[in-house]
Protein backbone atom coordinates (compact mmCIF):
# COMPACT_ATOMS: atom_id res chain seq x y z
CA UNK A 1 0.00 0.00 0.00
CA UNK A 2 0.87 3.54 -0.50
CA UNK A 3 0.26 6.03 1.55
CA UNK A 4 1.09 9.47 0.52
CA UNK A 5 1.22 13.08 1.83
CA UNK A 6 -0.69 15.94 0.50
CA UNK A 7 2.70 18.10 0.60
CA UNK A 8 4.11 15.42 -1.82
CA UNK A 9 1.22 15.50 -4.13
CA UNK A 10 1.42 19.27 -4.39
CA UNK A 11 5.11 18.98 -5.07
CA UNK A 12 4.41 16.55 -7.54
CA UNK A 13 1.51 18.79 -9.12
CA UNK A 14 3.93 21.63 -9.12
CA UNK A 15 7.26 19.76 -11.46
CA UNK A 16 4.17 18.32 -13.72
CA UNK A 17 2.82 21.59 -14.23
CA UNK A 18 -1.19 23.04 -14.92
CA UNK A 19 -1.05 21.81 -17.91
CA UNK A 20 -4.97 21.80 -19.02
CA UNK A 21 -4.47 18.21 -20.41
CA UNK A 22 -3.29 17.92 -16.71
CA UNK A 23 -4.98 19.80 -14.55
CA UNK A 24 -8.39 17.71 -14.81
CA UNK A 25 -6.65 14.09 -14.65
CA UNK A 26 -4.54 15.80 -11.32
CA UNK A 27 -7.78 17.12 -9.58
CA UNK A 28 -9.42 14.08 -10.19
CA UNK A 29 -6.95 12.25 -8.42
CA UNK A 30 -6.59 14.35 -5.61
CA UNK A 31 -9.94 14.60 -5.00
CA UNK A 32 -9.76 10.63 -5.20
CA UNK A 33 -6.98 10.64 -2.60
CA UNK A 34 -8.80 12.74 -0.05
CA UNK A 35 -11.19 10.65 -0.13
CA UNK A 36 -9.22 7.35 0.32
CA UNK A 37 -7.25 8.60 3.18
CA UNK A 38 -4.59 9.84 0.91
CA UNK A 39 -3.64 5.78 -0.34
CA UNK A 40 -2.54 5.53 -4.12
CA UNK A 41 -3.40 1.97 -4.33
CA UNK A 42 -7.04 2.88 -3.22
CA UNK A 43 -7.23 5.67 -4.75
CA UNK A 44 -6.18 3.98 -8.32
CA UNK A 45 -8.72 1.18 -8.03
CA UNK A 46 -11.61 3.35 -7.45
CA UNK A 47 -10.95 5.77 -10.35
CA UNK A 48 -10.26 2.69 -12.18
CA UNK A 49 -14.16 1.13 -11.28
CA UNK A 50 -16.10 4.69 -11.24
CA UNK A 51 -14.87 4.49 -15.30
CA UNK A 52 -16.04 0.99 -15.25
CA UNK A 53 -12.42 -0.82 -15.66
CA UNK A 54 -12.85 -4.06 -14.11
CA UNK A 55 -10.52 -4.51 -10.86
CA UNK A 56 -10.11 -8.26 -9.47
CA UNK A 57 -10.13 -7.83 -5.53
CA UNK A 58 -6.96 -8.64 -4.10
CA UNK A 59 -4.89 -7.35 -7.06
CA UNK A 60 -2.70 -4.19 -6.78
CA UNK A 61 -3.98 -2.60 -9.76
CA UNK A 62 -1.53 0.55 -9.17
CA UNK A 63 1.84 -2.14 -8.84
CA UNK A 64 0.70 -4.19 -12.10
CA UNK A 65 0.70 -0.65 -14.07
CA UNK A 66 3.45 0.70 -12.62
CA UNK A 67 5.51 -2.99 -13.39
CA UNK A 68 3.52 -2.70 -16.73
CA UNK A 69 5.02 1.00 -17.65
CA UNK A 70 8.53 0.33 -15.73
CA UNK A 71 8.92 -2.44 -18.38
CA UNK A 72 8.13 -0.34 -21.16
CA UNK A 73 9.84 2.94 -20.27
CA UNK A 74 13.16 0.82 -20.12
CA UNK A 75 12.50 -0.81 -23.32
CA UNK A 76 15.93 0.59 -25.50
CA UNK A 77 13.41 2.01 -28.25
CA UNK A 78 11.17 3.93 -25.67
CA UNK A 79 14.59 4.52 -23.45
CA UNK A 80 16.03 6.63 -26.76
CA UNK A 81 13.04 9.32 -26.58
CA UNK A 82 15.03 11.10 -23.40
CA UNK A 83 12.36 10.66 -21.12
CA UNK A 84 13.96 12.09 -17.86
CA UNK A 85 11.41 14.78 -17.72
CA UNK A 86 7.86 13.55 -15.88
CA UNK A 87 6.21 15.35 -18.71
CA UNK A 88 7.44 13.25 -21.27
CA UNK A 89 6.98 10.02 -19.16
CA UNK A 90 3.47 10.89 -19.11
CA UNK A 91 3.19 11.40 -22.86
CA UNK A 92 4.70 7.73 -23.26
CA UNK A 93 2.23 6.33 -20.57
CA UNK A 94 -0.82 8.03 -22.55
CA UNK A 95 0.04 6.15 -25.31
CA UNK A 96 -0.12 2.74 -23.93
CA UNK A 97 -2.04 2.95 -20.71
CA UNK A 98 -6.08 2.57 -20.75
CA UNK A 99 -8.07 5.18 -19.92
CA UNK A 100 -9.02 6.88 -17.69
CA UNK A 101 -6.25 9.48 -17.77
CA UNK A 102 -6.14 10.00 -14.16
CA UNK A 103 -4.52 6.46 -13.77
CA UNK A 104 -1.62 7.58 -16.05
CA UNK A 105 -0.90 10.38 -13.61
CA UNK A 106 -1.45 7.66 -10.78
CA UNK A 107 1.14 5.53 -12.27
CA UNK A 108 3.43 8.61 -13.10
CA UNK A 109 3.61 9.70 -9.60
CA UNK A 110 4.52 6.17 -7.92
CA UNK A 111 7.25 6.32 -10.83
CA UNK A 112 8.10 9.91 -9.59
CA UNK A 113 8.47 8.37 -5.80
CA UNK A 114 10.62 5.94 -7.03
CA UNK A 115 13.14 7.83 -8.83
CA UNK A 116 12.93 7.90 -12.77
CA UNK A 117 16.85 7.85 -12.94
CA UNK A 118 16.31 4.72 -10.95
CA UNK A 119 13.29 3.25 -12.98
CA UNK A 120 15.26 1.03 -15.15
CA UNK A 121 18.57 0.38 -12.62
CA UNK A 122 17.26 -2.54 -11.62
CA UNK A 123 16.93 -4.04 -15.04
CA UNK A 124 20.09 -3.46 -16.11
CA UNK A 125 21.56 -4.61 -13.03
CA UNK A 126 19.76 -8.24 -13.86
Amino acid sequence: MTDIKPDDFSQFRAELGETPESKASLDILENTLSECDWNLDDATTLIAVDAGESVLMGDSLLEDIVERSRKHLCQPEVKKKKWSDIKDVLDILREFLPPPAPIAVACLFKLWEIGLRNLCQAESDS
